[in-house]
């Protein structure tokens, strides 16, 4: 039924680019600026990298990033400690830690 209606459509890479992803606003920018600078300095530039969305550009970023989380046990993020031990557990904790609630 959902095929039957469905319709093709010729657009350019820009225009499908702004349908997926809508052009933030200042506001928003500057938000999503303060988040990843509170990343970098919470869990080190590594995962900062990750959160800004960079992992295609900065590879070797988001192998540490995983490596450090599948160590597990007291391991750290880029020097910075995620606390709480276990592995993806105390990833867990310190995130959780850091969202409101």
């Amino acid at each position: 039924a959902a095929l039957a209606s469905s319709r093709v459509v010729v657009t350019t890479p820009l225009n499908l680019v702004e349908t997926i992803a809508p052009a933030l606003t200042r506001e928003e920018e500057l938000y999503a600026l303060s988040l990843t600078d509170l990343i970098a300095a919470s869990l080190g530039e590594d995962a900062a990298v990750v959160a800004r969305g960079d992992g295609l550009s900065e590879p070797e970023a988001v192998s540490r990033v995983v490596l450090g989380l599948l160590a597990g046990g007291d391991e750290s993020i880029d020097g910075a400690s995620v606390g709480g031990g276990g592995g993806a557990r105390g990833v867990l904790d310190a995130v959780t830690s850091l969202l409101p609630v």
